[in-house]
């Protein structure tokens, strides 16, 4: 076991917070490290584990909670949130009745999340997954549970900014300490031995180096920083919400920017459709709302700033590529190439067609073990939708379902209220929440087989946290319908 030099700041750091401040403080370090997924603060060689900062800080969190649960209690559940959160523990039972039916099973192949191709059995590496599983939902129903105000939900999605940023600023430093020939320190932030370390990776084809920042490959960084991004898309249209308005015209173009700039096929399809999504957002979800009295809650919701936004993009990329043009010879014939390998001949390369290989395998393995699939942590292909169809069958994949399907409903129940709430920003939080929540699913559904990415986690968890901040009572609507009605707390 050796503790890397960030352990030895955030290992004692980690312990004071959790014996002497607040809990929303181990809440915040939380979500800012939940980024560094190539960061280890512990690694420990046989097996290879490399203990994340965003874990570690995660268990002090739900150790926290559960110190503070039996001393003083919390508040019940809200109905709501039990109808969100027990589905994704029904969930943790059918992944572990998928484990318990593996010596059942006749002869299968099988790619392990380890890599290799191997005959189905019975291994630790299943129960190891599952404990990864157990530790994502306890964390989630900890973040839920613990009841942040909507004055510290206001820093928790500032965090995620902040986050970003720090992520944005170190895969540029990455990338100008690689054209300048300065030695990358990789002993900080890319030193874990849970993930081969991708920071030296670059695409021969069109002469430019690919930035991955504080996480093992580009894909885990672009799918991180959707975030952010559409985070500071969603501030620049409700203007003044998070920052101030010219703080968020520059966030956006910037996220932006450095999302695409990781040249993965993920950033820029989770671009693409996040942008689809945004437009579902501000065009159907909110004036929806607005229609039935939102307009009072004190927000200046305007499309203008997010079509100045578009246009800064426009602008710094032209500036950029200008750039890339004079000192790296950049033309637009490696444009085209470019485009053309991440976008249009993806399946062609080695990666997109083993990517293709194992979402068709995962499906045939869904095919022949249709119930409860072939096991918790047996299969790994490379997009979360094949992985759950063939690692819990169809029982398992529509109970994942379920959770986010039900939550988004009462997100949008809330958005939809109409109603003047103790705090004037809470449709605002859940909108946010709820936007960067598709965007991240949609970035899995792409590119993200397993569940121990804490992000998606957080965010499920705050929004779920969101839905305790207002009563659901059900009522009768001119003495003969019965529909939900929010009532404010």
């Amino acid at each position: 076991m050796e503790i890397t030099l960030v352990g030895y700041v955030l290992i004692p750091l980690g312990l004071i917070l959790a014996v002497v401040a607040p809990i929303r403080l181990l809440l915040y370090m939380l979500i800012f490290f939940s980024s560094f997924t190539a960061t280890a603060i512990i690694n420990i060689n046989s097996p290879s584990f490399g203990l994340q900062p965003g874990y570690y800080f995660g268990l002090l969190f739900m150790v926290r909670f559960g110190v503070e649960f039996l001393l003083k209690g919390v508040d019940s559940c809200h109905r709501v949130q039990a109808v969100i959160l027990g589905p994704l523990w029904y969930f943790c039972i059918v992944a572990f009745l998928s484990i318990i039916v593996i010596p059942f099973y006749g002869a299968v192949y099988v790619h392990r999340p380890s890599g290799e191709t191997v005959l189905l059995k019975l291994s630790g590496e299943n129960f190891t997954q599952f404990v990864y599983l157990v530790y994502v939902v306890a964390l989630t129903t900890s973040i839920a549970l613990c009841k942040p105000s909507p004055e510290e939900m206001h820093k928790c999605l500032k965090v995620f900014i902040i986050s970003g940023l720090f992520v944005v600023f170190w895969g540029w430093m990455q990338v100008v300490m690689y054209y300048l020939k300065i030695p990358y320190p990789e002993y900080l932030f890319n030193n874990s031995v849970s993930f081969s370390q991708n920071y030296e990776q670059f695409m021969e084809a069109i002469g430019l180096k690919r930035m991955n920042s504080v996480a093992p490959e580009p894909s885990m960084m672009a799918r991180f920083l959707l975030i952010p991004t559409f985070m500071s898309f969603y501030c620049a249209y409700n203007r003044n919400f998070l920052f101030k308005y010219r703080h968020s015209i520059i966030l956006t173009p910037l996220f932006s920017i450095t999302l695409i700039s990781t040249t993965s096929a993920t950033a820029a399809a989770g671009f693409l459709g996040g942008l689809f999504i945004l437009y579902f957002f501000v065009t159907i979800i909110v004036p929806k709302a607005r229609t039935k009295g939102r307009g009072a809650l004190g927000t200046d919701r305007t499309m203008k700033p997010l079509v100045i936004a578009l246009l800064l993009l426009f602008v710094a990329g032209s500036i950029l590529f200008s750039i890339a043009v004079w000192r790296l010879g950049f033309s637009v014939d490696r444009l085209a190439t470019f485009a053309n390998l991440v976008l249009l001949d993806k399946l062609e390369t080695q990666s997109g067609q083993g990517r293709l290989d194992a979402a068709l395998s995962g499906l045939e393995l869904f095919v022949s073990h249709p119930i409860l699939g072939i096991g918790w942590g047996s299969n790994r292909t490379f997009d979360i939708t094949t992985n759950m169809l063939s690692a819990t069958g169809g029982i398992g994949t529509v109970l994942f379902a379920c959770v986010h399907l039900i939550l988004a409903w009462y997100a949008i129940q809330l958005i939809r209220s109409g109603l003047r709430h103790t705090h004037p920003l809470i449709p605002s939080y859940v909108e946010i929440l709820l936007l960067a929540l598709g965007v991240r699913v949609f970035g899995k559904m792409l590119s993200e087989p397993g569940i121990t990415f804490i992000d998606h986690w957080i965010l499920v968890g705050l929004t779920v946290a969101s839905l305790g901040w207002v009563k659901w009572v059900p009522s009768r609507s001119e003495g003969e319908q019965q529909e939900s009605r929010l009532l404010a707390c």
